[in-house]
């Protein structure tokens, strides 16, 4: 079972660029705390927490996370010729949807929040990476997602290729309440 739970922690650590060292452990669930030192120092991990009732950590959550729906619509365009007008009509009908939904949900719209989301790719790529972008979708905040996709680019893959062409692939919206 310890190496099992090893594996995924490199896989969310060391695989996405992070070093384990530098992190705390906690232990959760029933048995979570027969592992948790064996992990640590297996891991080279310094520090461990062991909360009280560790094995209510899932229905606790489950009792206090906000609720969330994702929506997306496909685009598929060069990000250079993008319709401002039309990705705006696109988010506005997600949120429509969403606010319905978290209508239902009882969800009074104090408590309601919306994230917007472009995903985005260098022009012929098989993947693409998520970037915030503001309300309204203008000109402008396009430019400033595709910006921040560079960025972005350069932190998970090592490099960005600002000369290259970029495209909008979805246009996503998270509904949260």
């Amino acid at each position: 079972a310890n190496s099992m739970m090893s594996k995924i922690l490199r896989i969310v650590s060391v695989e996405r660029g992070y070093d384990p060292r530098v992190f705390t452990l906690v232990a959760f669930g029933g048995a979570g705390p027969m592992h948790v030192c064996a992990l640590a120092e297996e891991l080279g991990i310094g520090h461990v927490i062991v909360p009280p009732s560790p094995g209510m950590f899932s229905a606790l959550g489950l009792l206090t996370a906000d609720l969330f729906h994702d929506y997306s619509r496909p685009v598929i365009r060069d990000a250079e010729e993008a319709d401002p007008a039309e990705l705006e009509r696109l988010y506005r009908e997600m949120e429509v949807d969403g606010a319905a939904t978290l209508s239902q949900e009882g969800i009074p719209e104090r408590h309601r929040s919306f994230q917007r989301t472009l995903d985005i790719r260098y022009r012929g790529q098989g993947f693409e990476l998520s970037v915030d972008t503001r309300k309204p979708v203008t000109r402008s905040s396009i430019a400033e997602s595709v910006k921040a996709f560079h960025v972005k680019h350069n932190e998970v893959y090592g490099y960005s290729a600002e000369e290259e062409p970029t495209e909008i692939v979805n246009a996503k919206l998270r509904v949260i309440g």
